[in-house]
């Protein structure tokens, strides 16, 4: 008589689990995917050549995901025009901080 309880009892917690798991798994289907975070960056229309001033019409911004994104990229077009560039910027490479020069900076 025993037996047949360890047996039954055995076969009920595994139903058991076998429900849970289900259901884990289950849940784990329905739950809705995230949004990335996006960040805007800078890239340039056409090829810009080194201490040219980019013009907003040279420009355009661009949404990547922002752990894609370089820390230091230029996050809006507003910060590029009237600036100069310290180096060649091919069309649509991303614009970085370190690419504009300021006030009074010599280009090499």
């Amino acid at each position: 008589m025993q037996k047949q309880f360890v047996v039954r009892g055995c076969a009920a917690f595994f139903i058991t689990c076998a429900s849970l798991a289900s259901g884990l798994i289950f849940s784990v289907a329905v739950a809705q995917p995230t949004e990335p975070e996006m960040q805007v960056v800078v890239v340039p229309k056409l090829d810009l050549e080194k201490g040219s001033t980019p013009t907003e019409s040279s420009l355009e911004e661009k949404k990547l995901e922002k752990r894609l994104a370089p820390v230091n990229a230029v996050a809006g077009i507003s910060e590029v025009v009237g600036r100069t560039l310290k180096r060649k910027k091919m069309k649509g490479a991303i614009i970085m901080i370190e690419d504009l020069a300021r006030p009074g900076d010599k280009l090499d």
